[in-house]
């Protein structure tokens, strides 16, 4: 058993996704925070943290628990060569064995606009980004025969593979991949937005696409360093697919969507790399009067949106999160892979965003992006039910990821 555990959290700066000059977002973080966790009451305690960084808004951990990764989602991630516009960055950091304080390694670009998401493999020699990329687009004109052609250029997202050097810093990057197609909203998914990526222990790869409205499936080949299109799963329009989880030691595969806030529970061809949806089921409630909505000011911020899905260490129990402040359980059929709604629990008071659920599976903390707080709360292993059990201020966070010392 680990003598010490620890909580690392990734949060917000300011974000200016949908205008170059007023933020959609007024984030207050300035780094990585660091916390204690006492597993048998749930408390977190301040331990340190690491400033002056450029919006590290998600988080992964190496399997062996040496090396934390955050990815930074802007689109002017600081460079030697001072320019504009050149994406967001990833940053590597080593844990103290014994402190839990981080040390950064080194850093690189992302290879793409506002990174979302990041993940690792199971042997931590790859990282994969998200790039979700901005909803801005401009005109080229191109000379041709007959005179000059407009084309309309999009900062489409994309998902990009880097390599890991043996201290555990960022290699070179060795494939970049971007995504296709378009959605409802004439903004928001006028291109590609991949939101999240994962990798399983098959090394089969999701990219949850909510701007197109679909779901992109890699392999990743080891041999050449590079991913292997597999298929592509369309989604319902307007959907707009965005986190993703798998279910361990199963065929299923879990995806929110963004705009529609559905779940939908796929099934995965290890064979062949076909994504076949076997459900779709609400994540919030329709009648819930008194909503806390947080949502893009293109689309009239009028509904509810979802944010996040994980799945519990027992693989029975699968959570979402939402902009109505209610984190949804579901109870996940293993041989079927159908969904049923377990129960809805008020968590925070405004949109939560990441959640992370510890490896015993009693505790869950969920990041309170815009209550500036960090909730945590107690799973019933039987019913998967939650309830209190305190919280702590934090500033605009956004994921949350635990370590075992």
């Amino acid at each position: 058993m680990s003598k010490k555990i620890f909580v690392y959290v990734a949060s917000y700066g300011p974000q200016y996704w949908t205008s170059l000059t007023d933020t959609f977002l007024d984030g207050k973080g300035e780094g990585v925070t660091v916390y204690s966790f006492d597993d048998e009451t749930g408390a977190l305690s301040y331990a340190g943290e690491v400033k002056g960084l450029c919006s590290p808004a998600t988080l992964v951990v190496s399997p062996d628990q040496k090396y934390l990764y955050a990815a930074n989602e802007t689109r002017d991630y600081p460079n030697a060569q001072n320019e504009r516009g050149l994406g967001g960055g990833v940053i590597a950091f080593s844990i103290h064995p014994k402190t839990g304080n981080l040390k950064v390694l080194n850093d690189s670009l992302s290879y793409g606009c506002f990174p979302s998401y990041i993940s690792i493999d199971k042997e931590g020699r790859y990282l994969l980004l998200a790039n979700h990329g901005s909803y801005f687009y401009s005109t080229k004109f191109i000379k041709n025969n007959e005179g000059y052609k407009p084309e309309v250029i999009r900062d489409d997202g994309s998902i990009s593979l880097f390599s890991v050097v043996e201290d555990g810093g960022i290699g070179q990057v060795l494939d970049i991949k971007n995504l296709r197609g378009t959605g409802a909203d004439p903004m928001l998914h006028a291109s590609a937005h991949p939101h999240s990526v994962a990798i399983d222990e098959f090394d089969y790869v999701i990219a949850p696409n909510k701007g197109g409205d679909n779901i992109f499936v890699y392999k990743l080949n080891r041999d050449t360093n590079e991913l292997e299109e597999k298929f592509v799963c369309p989604a319902a329009y307007g959907s707009s697919p965005r986190h993703v989880a798998f279910c361990k030691d199963t065929p299923w595969v879990m995806v929110i969507n963004e705009f529609d806030a559905h779940l939908g529970s796929y099934h995965l061809n290890r064979e062949t790399g076909e994504l076949t949806q076997v459900q779709i089921i609400d994540t919030v409630d329709r009648n819930f009067s008194e909503n806390t909505i947080i949502a893009a000011k293109s689309a009239g911020g009028d509904r509810p949106w979802a944010c996040d899905v994980q799945v519990h260490p027992n693989g029975r129990f699968v959570y979402t999160t939402n902009t109505q402040n209610m984190t949804a359980c579901f109870e996940l059929d293993r041989s079927t892979g159908r969904l049923t709604l377990q129960g809805r629990y008020p968590v925070g008071k405004g949109m939560t965003r990441g959640i992370q659920i510890d490896r015993t599976g009693r505790w869950m903390i969920t990041a309170g992006l815009m209550d500036d707080a960090l909730y945590v709360t107690k799973i019933d292993p039987e019913t998967g039910a939650l309830s209190c059990a305190g919280s702590i201020e934090s500033k605009s966070p956004t994921a949350v990821r635990f370590v075992y010392l």
